[in-house]
């Protein structure tokens, strides 16, 4: 790993500062940031690799050190390599085995330090299934050439119950906390809000959901604007299944792939991927990918900052996947570039401690993979 300065820019006239660690790959990545997590304790990081499975990480010494582990159906085969479906919430993640039939799910041991293999699924699905996990381990398969989506307890084993529209393909964007789950179309059709089996609410068509799990608020990048809207739930006010939209977040820049890739709502924070025009040191020859972050107060929903890796002049997609936990934000770029924007594409993800946040000029050291 070499050590290099670098300064961290600033957007909008908004100067944001962050410690920021690009993951080590000591590896040839294939697709590699797809998808991302951070378990509850925040301190080990799974991204996800075609090639490797679950990639792990570990805080150790305030530093991300890979680990020599991978969380994969099979290492020794390549039958189920291709691009999966993982997720990772509280202390679960589960991925697909995508031609095989299986889901597995794994649980973040806090004695041992390690994931370890709790449960695998064997289904029926006639396609690669979406999955969504609540913290609790809860379970949604979602099925897109069918009308279901399953809901599983992983702690029993069981399927609790079935969702369904009768003439509806639940096959577009979805996310499950708690009791709620919301299901978006890949048609014009409306966005479905359910609590438990029941059919709640409908919300405008959309192309990204988020829940938080704590709040339990929804966001919705809906098709026909450039927007996030906010939905919070009401039960003195029944109208629409007590579902109110209560806040509308325009695009900074009138921007239309604001919240398109990517929208994630955790503790009342909302993180929303765009496409921004940055001249960068190779100039500006592609779109760069940034994330927008925005907090609730009572002056409503208002942008905090505006987060890039210090090297973006080769992150075409970078904040199309993101979680966070305790302040630590993990995002994903599936199609960074491996040195510069002439270079073929591999991925990358980055760890950001937000608890180091300034708001003056500043010069950060930033780690890179040799």
């Amino acid at each position: 790993v070499v050590k290099l300065t670098a300064i961290v820019f600033s957007l909008l006239s908004i100067n944001i500062f962050a410690h920021e660690t690009r993951l080590e790959t000591n590896f040839s990545p294939k697709n590699f940031g797809a998808s991302v997590g951070i378990n509850k304790e925040a301190n080990s990081i799974l991204v996800w690799d075609d090639n490797k499975g679950a990639v792990v990480y570990l805080l150790e010494d305030r530093k991300w050190k890979l680990q020599d582990y991978y969380l994969s159906p099979d290492s020794s085969s390549n039958s189920w390599k291709g691009h999966q479906y993982m997720d990772v919430n509280g202390n679960y993640v589960a991925f697909t085995s995508y031609p095989n039939k299986e889901i597995y799910i794994y649980k973040w041991n806090s004695n041992t330090s390690l994931w370890e293999l709790t449960k695998v699924y064997e289904h029926n699905y006639s396609n690669k299934p979406q999955i969504q996990l609540t913290d609790n381990g809860i379970l949604a398969i979602q099925d897109i050439n069918s009308e279901l989506i399953d809901i599983y307890d992983t702690e029993f084993s069981r399927l609790k119950y079935q969702i369904k529209v009768d003439g509806t393909k639940l096959d577009g964007a979805i996310d499950i906390a708690n009791s709620v789950l919301v299901a978006a179309t890949k048609n014009d059709g409306p966005t479905h809000v359910f609590r438990d089996n029941q059919k709640e609410a409908e919300l405008p068509s959309s192309y990204q959901v988020s829940i938080d799990n704590e709040s339990e608020l929804i966001a919705i990048r809906p098709k026909e604007k450039h927007e996030i809207n906010i939905y919070s739930y009401d039960k003195s006010n029944l109208e629409n299944g007590g579902w109110h939209k209560t806040s509308t977040i325009v695009s900074p820049n009138n921007s239309s792939t604001f919240g398109l890739r990517n929208i994630y709502l955790n503790n009342s924070k909302l993180y929303v991927y765009d496409d921004a025009n940055l001249d960068g040191e190779y100039g500006n020859t592609n779109k760069h990918g940034i994330i927008y972050e925005y907090f609730y107060s009572n002056a409503g929903w208002e942008q905090s900052k505006s987060i890039i890796p210090a090297n973006f002049d080769r992150n075409i997609s970078f904040g199309a996947s993101t979680k966070i936990e305790n302040n630590i934000l993990v995002a994903g770029d599936s199609e960074a570039h491996k040195s510069n924007i002439t270079s073929s594409k591999h991925g990358a993800a980055y760890a950001f401690d937000l608890n180091e946040i300034s708001e003056v000029d500043l010069t950060l050291e930033v780690e890179y993979p040799m």
